[in-house]
């Protein structure tokens, strides 16, 4: 088991998974999305060699629309 903090919230996973894994399987889109991993924005072109390992934390941040 993977236990990681997502948004300030306790999350467990079954095992590691890609950061682009990841959006899938939490059914978020990759449109608009940055993520920061333990503090540091990771590219979008490593997402999918970033793996989320034990005890990681992640931030997702998504722009919204509007003024």
């Amino acid at each position: 088991m993977i236990h990681i903090i997502l948004n300030g919230s306790p999350m467990t996973l079954i095992g590691e998974v890609s950061l682009e894994e990841f959006l899938k399987s939490s059914n978020t889109s990759n449109k608009g999305v940055a993520i920061s991993l333990n503090r540091s924005i990771v590219p979008k072109s490593k997402w999918s060699s970033t793996l989320v390992r034990n005890n990681d934390m992640i931030e997702l941040v998504s722009a919204a629309p509007g003024g």
